[in-house]
């Protein structure tokens, strides 16, 4: 490994509205920034080069994890901080402290607050919603991401014998309420098709049943999607964090 700290990645279709402001959020604290990007139409690649990034295309195959492990198979750095193009990184600083102050080589991810800002359809009103996610991990051979659509990288880790840490100063806002209906629209129809395609050969796999839950209740299928909740939330054999999470959704 090199001497490179912290890398950031990013893949981008089509992100020409929000790839600017998320190279700025970090590029103060980013020793590289990769951009793997699937052949935008836009003016994504010419706003990216902009900044001394390191820019790769590649033709997309309907699986995120496998453009993620792409984008870390180009990083360099001993850590990777992984954005989406409509994230923000808030309070840097704190992330790179922590990072730099991670002496333990048992801690291999920290988990982020992201807060998710999204405007309702019907009133335009603005609410958000705070998760949390591992978004911060070692750049290891054996980490990698998985599922082709709503990816993770907590398996990896946690199958690799490494901890999960909460960085709790550090924050992604999550700017959803900022695309067009339309694009919106048209992106949860592509996901629920690839976690359709997906759940034929596992028709119960958990995570995947409790993103197309979510899936179905954004399209307002609300009893498709609550009687899809209950069924997880109810399945002792799922783990308890989405068992958890299904009955806070069946709440809502």
């Amino acid at each position: 490994m090199s001497d490179i700290f912290l890398s950031v990645c990013i893949i981008t279709k089509n992100e020409e509205k929000f790839i600017e402001g998320c190279i700025l959020s970090v590029k103060s604290i980013a020793d590289e920034i990769i951009i793997v990007d699937s052949f935008s139409s836009d003016k994504t690649k010419q706003i990216a080069l902009k900044f001394p990034i390191n820019y790769f295309e590649r033709k997309w195959n309907n699986d995120y994890s496998d453009a993620r492990n792409y984008a870390i198979s180009k990083a360099k750095g001993k850590w990777i901080l992984f954005l989406d193009a409509d994230e923000r990184l808030e309070n840097k600083y704190a992330l790179l402290k922590t990072l730099v102050h991670t002496k333990s080589h048992k801690i291999g991810g920290y988990l982020l607050e992201r807060k998710d800002i999204y405007r309702h359809k019907h009133n335009s009103k603005i609410t958000h919603y705070n998760i949390g996610i591992v978004r911060v991990f070692r750049n290891k051979a054996n980490i990698k991401y998985r599922y082709k659509i709503h990816e993770q990288i907590n398996a990896s880790l946690i199958e690799n014998q490494y901890k999960i840490k909460i960085e709790k100063k550090s924050k992604i806002i999550h700017l959803v309420h900022q695309s067009d209906d339309n694009i919106l629209d048209k992106k949860q129809t592509y996901y629920l098709k690839l976690l359709n395609q997906n759940l034929k050969n596992n028709h119960e796999e958990p995570w995947l049943n409790y993103q197309k839950a979510k899936t179905l209740w954004y399209f307002n299928k609300l009893n498709e999607a609550l009687k899809l909740f209950i069924s997880i939330a109810e399945n002792n054999s799922n783990p308890l964090d989405i068992r958890t999470s299904s009955y806070n959704q069946t709440a809502v």
